[in-house]
């Protein structure tokens, strides 16, 4: 992708942008949770803004959510993205296009994307907040 064709994509116009993976499983999820464990630096994981440690089973924590708010942080190439586990069926990252400068922060949303791709086996779309039919970006599995 060219960072050309998509850089007003990332302009400000006061919204987020999301990352989603749509019809995932309780297990898309646990593949996903632990890929993200792996990484350097590490995700960061707080219950109700508090730091706490990162869940082992994703499966608990929907069970608690409706008892507390879970959010995962993690920061990819100086862009920083967030999960509220808001939806089983349904993988989402927030982040703020003002952190997108650039190709190089370009290429690694497209790298998180694959991850997210290959470990659920089904396309992660970048889009404007909350609307899924205006994808920036898309990635298959495998690609």
């Amino acid at each position: 992708m060219n960072w050309k064709d998509v850089v007003s994509e990332f302009e400000w116009d006061g919204s987020w942008r999301d990352i989603y993976v749509v019809g995932a499983t309780v297990d898309d999820w646990q593949r996903v949770l632990d890929a993200l464990a792996r990484l350097s630096p590490s995700p960061t994981f707080y219950i109700d803004g508090k730091p706490a440690p990162m869940p082992v089973s994703v499966k608990s924590l929907f069970e608690q959510r409706a008892l507390s708010a879970p959010l995962l942080r993690l920061e990819v190439g100086h862009v920083g993205l967030k999960s509220h586990f808001f939806d089983e069926e349904e993988i989402e990252f927030d982040l703020d296009p003002r952190e997108v400068k650039g190709p190089a922060e370009l290429e690694a949303l497209s790298d998180f994307m694959r991850l997210l791709a290959d470990r659920t086996g089904k396309v992660a779309t970048l889009t404007h907040e909350n609307t899924k039919s205006a994808v920036i970006l898309a990635v298959a599995p495998g690609a």
